[in-house]
């Protein structure tokens, strides 16, 4: 009886507990409420609706103006005369002059146009820098614009890229334009924005604004394409001043802006890049408290799932997320799938960054590579065996471990930040002071 007892009073114990974390959580849940509603009306109110509302309607005035003006032309000009004009060929007289500018051919014209004409400044935002459009051609534009003591500055980056921002083959390019950027400081800038604009300011003389991403895609494609080229001086200057109004972005505020554009705010949940999850998030299977409003408390663990000590996964399967839909289908890898051999090949020749690797199906198991820091970001492991081997420090920021049998693997200190964890077996799995920043879990074994 007295062994009833006492397992009595330690399930009565662990309830007890679980309540007071219930009661933790509880205060968190009122507090993110609070801190998205104040997100929500600092959005509603901010500085940039008005401008863009007035961009809105300059441009409802433009089209209007367009019309009339195509009207005009389609009386006195023929087809060819209605082709792409250098803005330099526009009519002095008139107060501002518009311009359709149709297809891909037509709108690298007026980048390249820009670029050998502009005197002071040029502006051009566009999402992606690909080398389809960001050529040798171009790149010796750019040069020859920088070395005549002209500024260039590029807005880019699409929003709903968060967690590639800047890798990949849509941003093949961004190196290039980081070393003009390192070789012309203060001239050449880039310039993180989260957005799906394109458009360029040639100083204060004319603008474009168009469907196409021009430093994306070249000219190749017979993609339709349209845009408007104009000189009037208030869509410039909107435009200009958008530019410069923008704020440049990190990878923190590019979460945070996603997640308030997909996710409901009125939802009382954890939304993953909306807040700082030092204030507040299950970290893997951290549970952080917030010394402010409870000055005794510390990091605790959930009883059960990890030993403080050790930091080790017991006794446990997780499933994390299992309600969620997928927030889009499982990608798969663009790159040539790597052996076993050779990946120990180039390994053993000194190679140490394998980052977005495809490693589908490889067999590490029981090797140790604990003399090297090996990067390897966003690589696939997708039913690959490491069990029992010693990856500790590595990089896997955003690798793919679907269906991979991880048991008894070491990962000490490893970076599993955006890591995806599905269907995967990590029993035994030993991950001292990992780093689990938004990893992903799905039907996970730790038993």
């Amino acid at each position: 009886m007295s062994d009833l007892e006492s397992n009595l009073s330690a399930l009565a114990a662990k309830v007890s507990q679980l309540e007071k974390q219930q009661i933790t959580l509880k205060k968190y849940v009122v507090k993110l409420k609070h801190t998205l509603d104040e997100q929500i009306e600092n959005f509603n109110h901010r500085p940039e609706a008005q401008y863009i509302e007035n961009l809105q309607e300059n441009f409802v005035a433009l089209t209007l103006r367009l019309d009339e003006l195509l009207a005009l032309n389609n009386l006195r000009k023929s087809t060819t005369e209605t082709q792409y004009k250098s803005p330099d060929n526009w009519q002095k007289t008139e107060e501002y002059q518009n311009q359709l500018v149709f297809d891909r051919t037509d709108s690298r014209g007026v980048l390249i146009e820009a670029l050998e004409t502009v005197q002071a400044r040029l502006i051009i935002v566009s999402p992606w820098l690909n080398c389809n459009s960001i050529d040798e051609h171009l790149l010796k534009k750019f040069k020859d614009c920088l070395n005549s003591n002209c500024q260039i500055d590029i807005g880019w980056g699409y929003l709903g890229d968060r967690l590639n921002i800047g890798k990949g083959w849509k941003y093949n390019s961004l190196g290039d334009l980081q070393e003009l950027e390192e070789s012309y400081p203060g001239v050449f800038r880039l310039k993180l924005l989260g957005t799906h604009e394109n458009f360029l300011v040639c100083d204060e003389r004319f603008a474009f604004v168009g469907s196409h991403n021009f430093l994306a895609s070249g000219n190749q494609s017979l993609e339709r394409e349209v845009g408007v080229l104009t000189s009037d001086s208030e869509i410039i200057q909107g435009l200009i001043y958008r530019f410069d109004d923008g704020e440049s972005l990190d990878e923190v505020e590019i979460n945070r802006r996603f997640a308030a554009s997909v996710k409901s705010l009125d939802e009382v949940e954890y939304l993953s890049g909306v807040i700082d999850e030092s204030e507040m998030g299950f970290q893997g299977i951290s549970m952080v408290v917030d010394e402010e409003e409870e000055e005794e408390e510390e990091v605790e663990y959930l009883p059960g799932v990890v030993d403080e000590n050790e930091m080790e996964f017991q006794d446990i399967s997780m499933m994390v997320d299992e309600e969620e839909e997928e927030e889009e289908e499982e990608e798969e890898s663009q790159e040539s799938v790597v052996s076993t051999e050779e990946f120990l090949r180039r390994y053993s020749e000194g190679e140490r960054d394998f980052t977005g690797i495809n490693l589908a199906g490889i067999d590490l198991s029981g090797k140790s590579f604990n003399d090297s820091k090996l990067n390897l970001s966003n690589a696939n492991f997708n039913g690959a065996n490491l069990s029992g081997a010693d990856l500790r420090d590595f990089n896997f920021t955003g690798a793919k471990f679907k269906s991979a049998n991880l048991s008894e693997i070491k990962l000490y200190s490893a970076n599993l930040s955006h890591t995806k964890f599905i269907n995967t077996n990590l029993n035994k799995a030993q991950m001292n002071s990992v780093k689990l920043e938004k990893a992903k879990f799905r039907n996970v074994n730790l038993s």
